[in-house]
C-alpha cells in the first residue's frame, strides 16, 4: 500500500473501532483510492457507496463520511459490510486540487472497480452532492449511466436543488434510502 506516498491533506483521521476491520486499495502511487472497505460481522451483504472523491480514509482510520456511511450501513441498513468507492478517485480533502493543471481527478481503474462492487452489492447509495465544475458532473453523469447500463438499482439520502444525491454529512442521521431515480442526472 502506498496511501501514506501521497498526502490529501486534512487533519481529520479517525482510528477504527477494535471490531470494525478495514481494507483498502490504492494505487501504487498512493493518489488513487480505488476501494475502501469496512466489515463488522460474518456475511456477504454490503452497501456500496458512491462519493465525489476520496479523502484521508485508510484501512486504519476514518474520515468523517466514511464514518457516517459505514455507520449508517450497519445500523440502518442492518448489513455485515460497507464498501466505498467514488466519481474520481483522486484523494484530496479539497475539492478545488481536483482541478489544478497536471491532476488527473479519475483513474482508468476507477470505472472497473465499482462496476464490479455495484454488481455484488446489496445497495448502491450515491452521495456525491452538488458537483459545480462541468467536469465534475460529467463524470458523475458517464458513471450514473454506466451504472444504470447494468441495470444496478440505485438509493441515495435525499436530493439537492440540481437533482444531485445529498451528500451523508448534510443529511440527518435517520434519513431515509430513496430511489435515485433512472435517467435523472445529466451533466
Amino acid at each position: 500500500m502506498a496511501a501514506e506516498s501521497h498526502d490529501p491533506g486534512g487533519k481529520v483521521r479517525i482510528k477504527l473501532p477494535a471490531n470494525v476491520t478495514g481494507e483498502a486499495s490504492f494505487s501504487p502511487c498512493g493518489r488513487y483510492r480505488h476501494l475502501l472497505t469496512r466489515r463488522w460481522a460474518d456475511g456477504d451483504d454490503f452497501a456500496l457507496w458512491i462519493g465525489m472523491n476520496p479523502s484521508t480514509a485508510t484501512e486504519e482510520v476514518d474520515d468523517p463520511t466514511v464514518q457516517r456511511e459505514w455507520t449508517y450501513t450497519r445500523v440502518r441498513l442492518g448489513l455485515s459490510a460497507y464498501a466505498k468507492a467514488n466519481v474520481m478517485d483522486y484523494r484530496a480533502t479539497d475539492p478545488k486540487t481536483l482541478l489544478e493543471p497536471g491532476i488527473e481527478p479519475r483513474s482508468g481503474r476507477n470505472l472497473a472497480v465499482i462496476l464490479e462492487q455495484a454488481r455484488r452489492a446489496k445497495y448502491v447509495v450515491l452521495g456525491f452532492g452538488a458537483l459545480g465544475n462541468r467536469q465534475q458532473r460529467t463524470y458523475a453523469a458517464a458513471l450514473v449511466s454506466a451504472l444504470e447500463a447494468e441495470g444496478v438499482p440505485l438509493f441515495c439520502l435525499g436530493f439537492t436543488a440540481d437533482g444531485s444525491p445529498r451528500h451523508p454529512l448534510y443529511v440527518k442521521q435517520d434519513s431515509p434510502l430513496v430511489p435515485f431515480p433512472p435517467g435523472s442526472y445529466r451533466a
